[in-house]
């Protein structure tokens, strides 16, 4: 069967098993891919959008014909807004249609700064400043907590935009896996993989929607379940989870991580 370019990056992810394990995982494997949009100093927002394969496979195509008459090679949502004008936000606006008729879900965690900061500094843990281990972390166990609502019962595999913190995103695989209750265990993935948004077009997907849900945290303070984030969408296009680390939240699992490094049940 022939394939285009852009579904050859969706279809390797599954093609190493053997047919009949292969046929299966097309259908009830579910990929989450993921990307960030950061506001400095205030928030670090995480969008991921969740389809399985086949899914992909058709929005990567579409995605791809989008592309091929818009006045830019790889959609980036911060440069289509600073461009601005008529056309551009009209080639966006089909952009999100494509997201609208082949993705299951839609995901949001934000982790707000400062907190994140006084806790790391509070707890002597510096090496869990980074927000991105945390948005990591929320990620995968938000989805894990409800991907069941949305009648996904398979283990979900993140394909994350590759970035300087690929090291630290898998160092917080491994404390995040040690901590999780066994339910949770059972529908997590693999680890995460990383790969190049200009070939992986699902993860221009999902810039696009994490760029409109850090937007939506910062007008509002939080997500809101009552307005879609995105301009040209509505409520009910898309099944949305979102979650914002809450400073209780984010003490608590400091307090739970520092109490574990001291009892010798992790080591950093």
């Amino acid at each position: 069967m022939h394939r285009s370019l852009a579904t050859l990056a969706i279809a390797r992810l599954y093609c190493g098993y053997p047919n009949v394990t292969r046929n299966k995982r097309r259908v009830w494997m579910v990929q989450a891919y993921v990307d960030d949009s950061m506001e400095a100093g205030r928030v670090l927002v995480m969008g991921a959008l969740v389809a399985n394969p086949d899914r992909w496979e058709k929005f990567s195509d579409e995605w791809q014909e989008r592309l091929d008459v818009a006045p830019w090679n790889v959609f980036k949502m911060a440069e289509v807004w600073d461009r601005g004008g008529d056309q551009s936000m009209e080639c966006a606006k089909w952009h999100y249609y494509t997201i609208r008729d082949h993705v299951q879900g839609g995901i949001a965690v934000a982790i707000p700064i400062k907190p994140l900061e006084a806790a790391a500094n509070d707890f002597d843990l510096p090496q869990l400043k980074n927000p991105y281990i945390w948005g990591i972390k929320g990620m995968i166990n938000f989805t894990a907590q409800f991907q069941r609502e949305w009648g996904l019962h398979e283990p979900v595999d993140f394909i994350f935009d590759e970035r300087n913190e690929e090291r630290e995103v898998r160092a917080a695989w491994d404390i995040y896996v040690a901590t999780i209750p066994p339910l949770e265990r059972q529908v997590t993935g693999r680890k995460p993989m990383f790969e190049d948004d200009e070939h992986v077009l699902p993860l221009q997907g999902a810039d696009m929607w994490a760029w409109w849900c850090r937007r939506q945290w910062l007008e509002r303070g939080d997500f809101t379940h009552d307005e879609f984030p995105i301009l040209w969408g509505k409520t009910g296009d898309i099944p949305r989870m979102s979650c914002t680390w809450g400073e209780p939240d984010i003490r608590k699992e400091f307090s739970m991580i520092r109490a574990a490094l001291e009892a010798g049940e992790i080591v950093f």
